[in-house]
């Protein structure tokens, strides 16, 4: 693990040390929580096409499906009536079209946007500020069984029993932007703290869309301003999940998540090895890898020999 494990800081080794002791992932195990680690096979895939993402994962119940379309939706917490509507509203629709919904489950649009999702017919999950073997804000302690009732998921990277300190939110906030597909911000005034995760978003090259509000609304001032500076409006999930996927070149009966249609697009019936499908999508190595697998894994794409694929 440790070989696998590079560029840690010295909080970080400490917690990979715990996490090699067998008997340490037994008593998480009869707690509920799971653990995993960069380089095993259920780390997220997500994480290792950004840097300063973390190293390992806890979480209680199921991590997203990276085969399907996610989105996270983020707010803020003293929200209005219609910010607390549309949020549920968005969700559900998003649930009830396949589409995974994450949160940070704070008070306000992040809990309507679970409480919405949990209407659906697709697993949400919650990115949390503190250990996964406690709920906060404590008032979603119920909902963060239903969460994990359903097959979703709650997750961290702050070890059971650590507290919901006030520095522990911005950083969680990279992973929410990074596991989701879009980012959607339904109310937040100028300076929310929502717009770190925007931040983090835009870095991490994500899509970005707003709900728009009334100009004489101040729980609406982020989102206008948002949409004033480039993000994309959003009005129904159609709006997002017409951006998540494009139609495929060469198919038009096959859609491809927007984030896999370039490499996709250099993939024939003839078969093609990995350093000339690199140079014809110009990203790097282990950016070409890690879409050809998650390719293989939707079926469009298959490999006739080592390192050798082909259209599917």
């Amino acid at each position: 693990m440790k070989e696998i494990v590079q560029n840690t800081t010295e909080w970080e080794n400490k917690i990979l040390e715990k996490i090699e002791d067998k008997e340490y992932r037994k008593d998480l195990l009869k707690r509920g929580i799971k653990v995993t680690v960069h380089g095993e096979e259920d780390f997220p895939e997500a994480f290792y096409e950004y840097e300063k993402m973390p190293k390992f994962i806890f979480y209680k119940g199921n991590l997203p499906n990276f085969r399907t379309p996610i989105v996270s939706i983020i707010g803020a917490r003293a929200c209005s009536n219609y910010g607390r509507k549309t949020a549920k509203e968005l969700a559900r629709d998003f649930s009830n079209n396949g589409v995974q919904v994450v949160s940070g489950l704070a008070m306000g649009i992040d809990s309507f946007a679970a409480i919405g999702a949990l209407e659906g017919e697709t697993p949400t999950f919650a990115v949390l500020g503190c250990g996964v073997d406690m709920c906060y804000p404590t008032e979603n302690i119920a909902l963060c069984d239903e969460i994990i009732k359903q097959g979703g998921g709650i997750i961290s990277e702050y070890p059971p029993g650590d507290e919901p300190l006030r520095w522990h939110f911005p950083a969680r906030n990279r992973i929410i932007s990074a596991l989701s597909d879009a980012v959607i911000v339904v109310e937040a005034r100028k300076r929310s703290g929502s717009l770190i995760t925007v931040e983090w978003a835009l870095e991490q090259g994500k899509d970005v869309y707003a709900v728009p509000g009334r100009i004489s609304d101040k729980m609406s001032e982020g989102c206008n301003k948002l949409i004033k500076s480039g993000a994309n409006m959003i009005t129904s999930v159609g709006d997002v999940i017409e951006d998540i996927y494009v139609e495929a070149s060469d198919n038009p009966n096959i859609s491809v998540r927007k984030d896999l249609a370039k490499l996709y697009a250099c993939v024939e019936d003839t078969p093609k090895s990995t350093d000339q499908i690199m140079q014809s999508s110009g990203l790097s190595l282990e950016e070409t890898l890690n879409q050809l697998m998650q390719l293989q894994m939707l079926g469009l794409v298959k490999e006739v020999s080592t390192g050798v694929y082909v259209l599917n």
